[in-house]
């Protein structure tokens, strides 16, 4: 063999290695697309006479950007609340649409889901005759809940001051006189005005807030019943959080009371609101179209094995940095009542390549860069074998005995280009001893859990 053939096998990998990296960015791994939500206007607990017979259900699917051969089938499901064996209710198809059909008296659950089935809704219908309550809390609960327990903190926050929390119920009462055989009664850590439907909490433990009735034959005795959290704040708004996360020297206990979603998900094309139980994840200033993430991340120190890099770092003037990037550094239990936060506004790259609209690339103010390197071979900048450490976080969970409940964390918004979650960072990462994440919904970055 001439030494030119044998020059031309060796240098041959590396030419097809270098082909490769240079046309790389023209070839994307697509995966099946998906919607991202489903929106409907139903509140938690709606009531029908059986007279009505039966209603049409309506829920419309969300397709992410630029997701538009996602499957967007939506499937309807209904069951007792309570397990008698006799269906109150049924779902039917008529003409491509479906319909709740009522049977008898009683409560039911309705809930929708979409084809992968990763995303649902449920919403109580009760089916009376004669009279009814029907209680709603004024700012919709989540529709999302997996425990579908309703979790307050002790505390509100008004900016930096903790206040004592309260909300809003809504009564609805068929026909009006129905009132007329009602009481009021309330656990002894609440008290209820029946003028203006504020509950307000004075101490923890199970709570409700009880219509009862003196004549069960015409309406039945409804109540609202929730569980306070000792030491808990209630967190409506993105500094909400902040104050209880990263501003907090030892954290405090978070009782999530709203959607923290991406831009595109909390307001519509007229930058109007989409609803009013979504608030935005971040601190925007439209006037610098920008975020102000920088002041607000939690910075913490490799725990990964740093030794190449301080091998590296002796040899080299190009220091690699061993600190990381968290979102939110939470450090006491977190109840999530089934609300979203989604950190896609923090962690998913600002720009959009002019080569491809669907591929995506970082900004220079981004701060979710990759992995720090666990190890490199190659000089000059030209690394011919890398491996990946530690990763920036979304949910950076830092300590011992915490409690995830009820969460549905993500970090950005789905993408079915696989390339475009290479950023994107881990989800949730753990750094404690008996941590524990319960009915929860982990989703949405490079990676999903690590510990």
């Amino acid at each position: 063999m001439s030494k030119k053939t044998l020059f031309l096998l060796l240098i041959l990998p590396f030419v097809l290695a270098i082909s490769f990296f240079a046309v790389s960015s023209y070839l994307v791994t697509k995966v099946k697309a998906d919607i991202s939500n489903i929106e409907w206007e139903y509140k938690n607990n709606e009531v029908y006479s059986i007279d009505e017979k039966e209603i049409e259900l309506n829920a419309t699917p969300i397709l992410a950007d630029r997701e538009l051969d996602a499957d967007a089938t939506l499937t309807w499901d209904v069951k007792n609340v309570n397990e008698e064996e006799t269906p109150h209710a049924r779902i039917v198809l008529k003409d491509g649409k479906s319909y709740l059909v009522f049977d008898s008296i009683g409560s039911v659950i309705v809930t929708v889901t979409n084809s992968s089935g990763n995303i649902s809704k449920s919403f109580t219908v009760k089916i009376y005759d004669g009279g009814v309550i029907s209680i709603n809390t004024r700012r919709i609960r989540s529709q999302e809940s997996i425990e579908g327990s309703d979790y307050y903190g002790v505390y509100d926050l008004n900016g930096k001051s903790k206040t004592q929390a309260s909300f809003y119920l809504d009564i609805i009462a068929k026909p009006n006189d129905v009132m007329n055989y009602i009481t009021i009664e309330t656990s002894s850590n609440v008290s209820f005005n029946d003028i203006t439907g504020k509950v307000t909490i004075t101490g923890s433990g199970d709570a409700y807030v009880r219509f009862k009735s003196s004549e069960e034959s015409y309406v039945e005795t409804e109540e609202y019943k929730f569980k306070v959290v000792e030491n808990g704040y209630n967190v409506y708004t993105y500094n909400d959080l902040l104050y209880c996360t990263n501003k907090s020297s030892k954290g405090e206990i978070v009782c999530l009371q709203t959607n923290l979603e991406a831009y595109q998900n909390t307001f519509n094309s007229d930058n109007t609101k989409k609803n009013d139980t979504t608030e935005l994840f971040g601190n925007y200033n439209p006037g610098m179209k920008q975020y102000n993430f920088q002041n607000e991340v939690y910075h913490f120190e490799s725990t990964y094995n740093t030794e190449f890099i301080d091998q590296y770092n002796q040899k080299f003037q190009e220091r690699i940095s061993k600190t990381l990037v968290a979102g939110l550094h939470i450090q006491k239990d977190f109840y999530g009542n089934g609300y979203t936060i989604n950190e896609h506004n923090l962690c998913y790259p600002s720009k959009t390549l002019s080569t491809d609209e669907y591929l995506v690339a970082l900004g220079e103010k981004d701060l979710f860069r990759g992995p720090l390197p666990y190890i490199v071979i190659g000089t000059n900048g030209i690394p011919i074998i890398k491996a990946y450490g530690q990763d920036n976080v979304g949910f950076y969970v830092d300590g011992d005995n915490i409690t995830l409940r009820d969460v549905n964390f993500k970090n950005c918004v789905y993408s079915s280009t696989l390339e475009n979650n290479d950023y994107t960072g881990t989800v949730v990462e753990i750094n404690g001893d008996n941590v524990k994440i319960l009915n929860s919904h982990l989703s949405s970055g490079k990676t999903v859990l690590f510990e």
